[in-house]
């Protein structure tokens, strides 16, 4: 499996192992993060462009199955708010590859990998989003309201991932952010 990490600056030559920022159970330590080659189609955005994005997974049901597929033969939909979309298409993402014999698994559903050691990358490639998406079989949809998908991440049955929600741009969620 090929790992990676996604990036806006070109200029990353060793990767330091840094603090969780987050409350990861278990993860005490500083890592190197990396994103496996199954989900990396995620992250192939800038850096805070927040994001829902959903598969079909093993516990998906009927009905949820019938209503991603009314979307389109493909294997994972992400939807962004259409206020990002200029700044995607304005944005070089760098793609970084590692060689993964140092990483281990901590969200095998996200496809997250950390190591403990300084890495550095083997290969870094700029990427075409529409291209890698295309070759991913992976659907971009711009909406008005992010958070409306974000709410029925956690009411179906989808394999599912909301990345940067901090970072929304619509109304309701800039006085969520304001308290």
């Amino acid at each position: 499996m090929k790992l990676y990490h996604i990036s806006d600056n070109k200029n990353i030559e060793i990767f330091e192992p840094r603090s969780v920022n987050k409350s990861w159970p278990g993860l005490y330590k500083q890592y190197v993060w990396a994103i496996s080659s199954e989900m990396v189609h995620n992250y192939y955005f800038p850096r805070n462009c927040p994001r829902v994005c959903w598969m079909i997974g093993p516990n998906t049901s009927e009905d949820d199955k019938n209503y991603f597929k009314s979307f389109g033969e493909f294997k994972s939909l992400i939807f962004v708010e259409k206020a990002w979309e200029k700044t995607i298409e304005d944005t070089i993402i760098y793609r970084y590859e590692f060689d993964n014999k140092n990483f281990y698994p901590v969200d095998y559903s996200a496809g997250y990998y950390v190591s403990e050691r300084e890495e550095i990358p083997k290969l870094v490639e700029i990427i075409d989003l529409k291209e890698e998406l295309k070759k991913s079989n992976v659907k971009l949809i711009f909406v008005e309201d992010l958070s409306k998908y974000q709410c029925e991440s956690t009411e179906r049955t989808f394999r599912f991932s909301n990345i940067r929600m901090k970072f929304l741009e619509t109304s309701k969620n800039e006085i969520i952010r304001r308290r």
